[in-house]
C-alpha cells in the first residue's frame, strides 16, 4: 500500500507561491526597462542574445526541483503489509505531576523521582496499549500524543520535571481536560487516565471533571505518591528550603481525600504508593478489568521509503538547470582584425608593397613600425585600408587620438557598408577603451544600423549602456553625499509681551502642571498576575 509518512509537508508547496510571483517581476522589470529605452529597434538589437523561452525553461525546472523536494521530504513509502501487529489493548493517558511539590523528600529520593520509575515500569507491563505523557503542575501539557511507540514514552518520562511547565502550582481539573483531548472523541470506551501526585490540587473541580469523563467512557485511576506527615520544599539549584509568604517553611502533604474521590468518580481505583511493583501491578490490575479492543501497532509495520527517488530527479533537474544559458555566448570586446584584402591587388606598385610590409610587421606584433608602412600607403594612395590597418597599428601602440583619426579617414574613404561597419566598430572599442561611454554607444548604434546581425557589437553596446547606467548612478550618490548650503534665515526679533500677558501664560502653565500631577496620582496600574501558590 502507498502512502506518505510525512503528508504534512505538502504544506511546503505554498513556498512556490512567492518563488512565481519573483518570477514575473523580473519579466516585468525587463520589460519596464525595454519601454524606458523607447527605440524598438534598438531594444531588439540590444536584446538579441536574451532568450526567453530558455528563462522560462529555467524557472519551470527550478520549481519542478522544488516540488521533487517536498515530495522526498513527505517520504512516499510502500507498506509491506505482512508486519502489522494486532493486539487487544486500550488507550490509555499517563498524567503526571511535575509541579514544585513532587520535589518533596519524604519518599526517596523524591516525590518525582519514585513517580517517573513506577511511569517507566508501568510503560513495559503495559506493552499491549497505546499510551500518550500529560505532564502539568499550574498548567497541563501533552508532551506525547497518543502511540503505541513505547521507547519514545521512556523517553519522554526521562526527561519531565518542573521545568517543562512555566506556570508552577497543582490543577489537577486541567490535568484531567487535558488528557481527556488526549482521546479520540469518537471512541466511547477502551480509554483510561493514571494520574500521578501528591493531590496538593489549587484548583477546584477536578472530582467533576473526573465524574464528567466518566461519563463519556474514561475511567480515572489515581496514585498517591507523598506521606501524610509531608515534608518540606528544597529549591533544585540552591538547596534553600521554599517559604510561605509569611516567610515560613511550606510542607507539602499527601491530600489522599481528594484522589480517592477522583478515582471514586471515575470509576477507577486509588493506589497509596509504597513500592513501585506494588502500584504497578494495582494499575495493571484495573485496567485488566476493562473491555479491550484490537489495536494494530502501525509503528510495527515494514515500510519501503521511497524519498531517495524524487530527490534524485531534483538533483537531476538543477543540474540540468545550471547548465542551461538563457543568453547566447558573450564575446571579449577587440577589436576587427587588419584588412588584407589588398594584397593581392596591384604587386609593383609602391602601395601595395607598403601595404603588405605593414601587414607582415604587424602580425609580428611590431605595431609602430607597421604603422610607418602604412603611413607610407597613405601617401601613395588615399585608401580605405590603409586607413583602417593605420588604425590599428596606432591603437595597439596606445595612440587612442591617431587611432580615432585613421577609422574616421577610413569611414569617409569607402562606401561599402561592410568596411564602414568595421570601422565603426573599432572606432567603438577605442573610445570604450578610453572611458568616453557616450561616443562609444554612438559609434556601436552606426554599426548596427549598417550591419544589424553584428553580434561583437550588439555585446559591445550592451556594455557600454551598462557602464553609462553605473556612472548615472555614482553621479546621483556623490551628489546626494555633497553638502547642501544651510539656508539663510532672516533673525527674528523676540516677540514682546505685555505684562498681563505674561502673567496670564505664566498662570495657564500651572494649571497644566497640577493636572498633569492630579492625573498621575489617579493612575492605578494593574500588577502581575502571579499564582498565589507556586508548589
Amino acid at each position: 500500500m502507498f502512502s506518505f509518512q510525512h503528508p504534512q509537508a505538502f504544506w511546503l508547496l505554498l513556498l512556490l507561491l512567492p518563488l512565481v510571483a519573483l518570477y514575473r517581476y523580473a519579466v516585468q522589470r525587463k520589460r519596464a526597462v525595454a519601454k524606458k529605452i523607447g527605440d524598438d529597434a534598438l531594444v531588439a538589437e540590444l536584446t538579441a542574445s536574451y532568450l526567453p523561452r530558455r528563462y522560462a525553461l529555467k524557472a519551470i525546472l527550478s520549481g519542478c526541483a522544488c516540488t521533487l523536494i517536498v515530495l522526498a521530504i513527505a517520504n512516499p513509502r510502500l507498506s509491506g503489509g505482512n508486519q502489522t501487529i494486532k493486539r487487544n489493548g486500550i488507550d490509555l493517558v499517563l498524567a503526571l505531576d511535575v509541579s514544585n511539590s513532587m520535589l518533596a523528600e519524604d519518599v526517596s529520593p523524591s516525590r518525582l523521582d519514585r513517580a517517573r520509575h513506577v511511569m517507566y515500569r508501568m510503560v513495559d507491563r503495559l506493552s499491549n496499549h497505546r499510551i500518550a505523557i500529560v505532564v502539568f503542575a499550574g498548567k497541563a501539557y501533552l508532551q506525547m500524543p497518543m502511540t503505541a511507540d513505547h521507547t519514545a514514552a521512556k523517553m519522554y518520562i526521562n526527561a519531565a520535571g518542573p521545568e517543562l511547565v512555566s506556570v508552577q502550582g497543582t490543577a489537577l481539573r486541567e490535568a484531567l481536560k487535558r488528557s481527556s483531548q488526549s482521546f479520540n472523541p469518537q471512541d466511547k470506551k477502551y480509554k483510561a487516565v493514571i494520574l500521578i501526585t501528591d493531590g496538593e490540587d489549587h484548583d477546584d473541580g477536578a472530582v467533576d471533571e473526573a465524574e464528567t469523563m466518566a461519563k463519556e467512557g474514561i475511567v480515572v485511576n489515581t496514585i498517591g505518591i507523598g506521606s501524610k506527615k509531608g515534608a518540606v520544599i528544597k529549591n533544585l539549584e540552591s538547596g534553600e528550603v521554599k517559604l510561605d509568604a509569611e516567610g515560613n517553611p511550606v510542607i507539602s502533604i499527601l491530600n489522599e481525600s481528594v484522589l480517592q474521590k477522583m478515582a471514586k468518580a471515575g470509576n477507577g481505583t486509588y493506589h497509596f504508593y509504597t513500592q513501585t511493583i506494588d502500584a504497578v501491578q494495582a494499575m495493571e490490575e484495573s485496567i485488566q478489568q476493562m473491555e479491550q479492543r484490537e489495536i494494530v501497532d502501525e509503528s510495527s509495520k515494514v515500510y519501503q521509503s521511497l524519498y531517495m527517488f524524487p530527490l534524485l530527479a531534483a538533483m537531476l533537474l538543477w543540474m540540468l538547470e545550471l547548465f542551461i544559458s538563457d543568453k547566447r555566448k558573450r564575446m571579449e570586446i577587440s577589436l576587427k582584425p587588419a584588412l588584407i584584402l589588398l594584397l593581392t591587388m596591384g604587386w609593383g606598385n609602391g602601395f601595395a608593397q607598403h601595404l603588405r610590409k605593414g601587414n607582415a610587421l604587424y602580425g609580428k606584433g611590431e605595431y609602430e613600425k607597421a604603422a610607418e608602412q602604412y603611413k607610407q600607403a597613405i601617401e601613395k594612395k588615399n585608401d580605405f585600408a590603409a586607413h583602417f590597418n593605420y588604425g590599428n597599428a596606432m591603437y595597439k601602440s596606445k595612440q587612442s587620438d591617431a587611432a580615432l583619426n585613421a577609422y574616421r579617414a577610413a569611414i569617409d574613404q569607402s562606401d561599402n557598408p561592410q568596411h564602414k561597419a568595421a570601422a565603426w566598430y573599432n572606432t567603438g572599442v577605442a573610445l570604450q577603451q578610453a572611458g568616453k561611454t557616450e561616443e562609444c554607444i554612438e559609434a556601436y548604434k552606426q554599426v548596427l544600423k549598417l550591419a544589424p546581425d553584428d553580434a561583437e557589437a550588439r555585446h559591445n553596446l550592451q556594455k557600454a549602456l551598462r557602464e553609462k547606467q553605473k556612472q548615472q548612478q555614482q553621479k546621483q550618490q556623490q551628489q546626494k553625499k555633497q553638502p547642501q548650503p544651510p539656508k539663510q534665515q532672516q533673525p527674528s526679533s523676540p516677540a514682546k509681551l505685555t505684562q498681563k500677558e505674561a502673567e496670564d501664560k505664566l498662570r495657564a502653565l500651572q494649571q497644566q502642571e497640577r493636572n498633569l500631577q492630579d492625573k498621575l496620582k489617579k493612575q492605578d496600574p494593574t500588577p502581575a498576575v502571579k499564582p498565589e501558590k507556586d508548589w
